[in-house]
């Protein structure tokens, strides 16, 4: 009932201040329409994708509770260790470098 009360009022020539709207601005809201409708079947696809994926090799896979706390501290953690080595390994560099330079 909402949908034809708007469609009425958008119909009708200047109703209360309103309008239809112009060609280009329909033009550009299909447009719109068609990009969000696309967007979200790629998304249903690519879920049905996973889906399928998933079913078919089940085997393969474990389902397991996680612990947020747990997971966000060994997120930190691995990252912690990958900056340290990247710290070792520019430290190393400069090193190489300064003996270069004498």
């Amino acid at each position: 009932c909402g949908h034809l009360a708007l469609l009425l009022l958008l119909a009708a020539p200047a109703a209360h201040g309103y309008s239809f709207p112009q060609q280009h601005t329909m033009q550009y809201w299909a447009r719109r329409l068609e990009q969000e409708i696309d967007g979200v079947m790629r998304i249903f696809g690519g879920v049905q994708q996973l889906r399928g994926i998933y079913n078919e090799n089940r085997n393969l896979f474990e389902v397991k509770e996680n612990v947020p706390r747990k997971l966000v501290e060994k997120v930190a953690g691995d990252i912690e260790s990958l900056l340290a080595k990247k710290v070792r390994a520019l430290k190393r560099l400069a090193n190489a470098a300064e003996k270069f330079q004498k």
